[in-house]
């Protein structure tokens, strides 16, 4: 059968190590700019079906909050299918060098397999081989060279935000401006400033874009007395309470900020509303930090900063990194964050000082920490989502348990 040509969006082996970050999503699905990877390749290349091979621990969840084929059994049948690995970030030149790929061709980037177009055959003989990224296969069709980047540590989306940003706006077209600025409000270089409808920009704001394109969603409420410097993205229905914005920073969706935040990623749905830094951090979906909880992002002695990844400290190469939060952690008022902490998945950390990895699911006061127990957590995420009219779906609710069942939280 001759199938629709398809986009697909694959987990190679090392999707699992994006911990916190991609324990409750798919690698694809993480930010770099103003987009995921797969935002990104589905503007790219136009006309085409998406679906996805993850992890299989979060391949119901996926497939429910997208309603994406996802995994072989729901993957169509096609003539033209384009394979790309979800740790690529690819640009227009990319996209360029995928669309001129024949089927049974390959594409590399950096000498590394990055997407192949397969035919029928092809195709079929992937999925027989039942893997999310068939690399034994594809690695031995002919290949291209393309231009790209790999993210190969979750520290990396950190890195590489500012400069996807610049490129992610430029790839938005004209600036347009349909919101409401109102009088009293200050836009430096208006030309690279982009703001989204339905959004306002309330007086004794100061918005400058001298440093890179500011991007604002629809729907966004910047109330007086923030300023924001580019290259920046505010997501739809976002709310800037006050503060500094700075530059290098991606604010998903419904968030709510307030106090500074710079060369950082919130995926979404997050709430800093009260004072304190965050710097050269990742913070996920539904996060709360409470009242001037803070992150160091720089040492001492100004160097490299060490992780928590693999199950071991490692070195990350870089003098500024803060923290990577994952879904639905929480601190309390006062929380200071060491330079490269760690905090899992609905953890709640209400220690001044807590060590600079806290696992998933854990309770961690100024005593011993203990499980967050699924009796607690499940129905606090249930109040959390309910807060902004999020109903979770079965499937992503199961994730959930299913993490804390092995965090030995159940």
């Amino acid at each position: 059968m001759v199938g629709a040509p398809i986009l697909v969006l694959c987990e190679d082996q090392e999707a699992e190590f994006f911990h916190p970050l991609s324990d409750t999503r798919a690698v694809f699905e993480l930010r770099a700019g103003i987009f995921s990877a797969r935002e990104r390749a589905q503007r790219q290349l136009r006309g085409r079906t998406i679906c996805a091979l993850t992890r299989p621990g979060i391949a119901a969840s996926y497939r429910a909050s997208t309603g994406f084929a996802t995994g072989w059994e729901e993957i169509p049948h096609s003539s033209d299918a384009v394979f790309l690995n979800g740790r690529l970030l690819g640009d227009e030149a990319f996209a360029e060098a995928v669309f001129a790929l024949s089927p049974g061709q390959a594409a590399s980037v950096a000498g590394r397999l990055a997407a192949a177009r397969l035919g029928a055959g092809e195709l079929e003989e992937c999925r027989a081989s039942g893997l999310s990224w068939p690399a034994a296969l594809l690695e031995g069709l002919p290949r291209t060279e393309a231009p790209g980047e790999w993210i190969d540590r979750p520290w990396d989306l950190v890195a590489r935000n500012p400069a996807w940003l610049v490129r992610d706006a430029e790839s938005m077209g004209p600036v347009t401006m349909e919101g409401v600025v109102e009088d009293g409000a200050h836009l430096k270089v208006p030309e690279r400033i982009r703001i989204g409808a339905g959004s306002r920009i309330e007086a004794c704001c100061y918005i400058d874009a001298s440093g890179g394109p500011v991007v604002i969603g629809e729907d966004v409420t910047v109330r007086s007395h923030t300023r924001i410097e580019g290259p920046c993205w505010i997501g739809p229905g976002t709310e800037l309470l006050g503060g500094r914005v700075g530059e290098g920073t991606s604010l998903g969706p419904q968030c709510r900020i307030a106090g500074e935040i710079e060369e950082t990623v919130v995926q979404g749905y997050s709430n800093k509303r009260h004072h304190g830094f965050v710097g050269h951090s990742y913070l996920g979906e539904w996060v709360n930090l409470g009242a001037l909880t803070t992150t160091s992002d720089l040492k001492n002695n100004y160097g490299p900063v060490r992780m928590w990844h693999r199950g071991a400290m490692a070195d990350t190469s870089l003098m500024k990194l803060g923290s990577l939060v994952g879904d639905h952690a929480k601190t309390a008022i006062g929380t200071l964050l060491g330079t490269g902490t760690s905090v899992g998945v609905m953890s709640n950390v209400f220690r001044v000082e807590p060590p600079r990895h806290v696992p998933s699911f854990q309770w961690m006061g100024e005593g011993a920490p203990e499980p967050h127990r699924w009796a607690k957590a499940g129905p606090l995420l249930h109040t959390v989502l309910g807060r902004r009219g999020v109903r979770p779906t079965p499937e992503y609710v199961q994730l959930f348990e299913r993490l804390a069942r092995e965090a030995g939280a159940v």
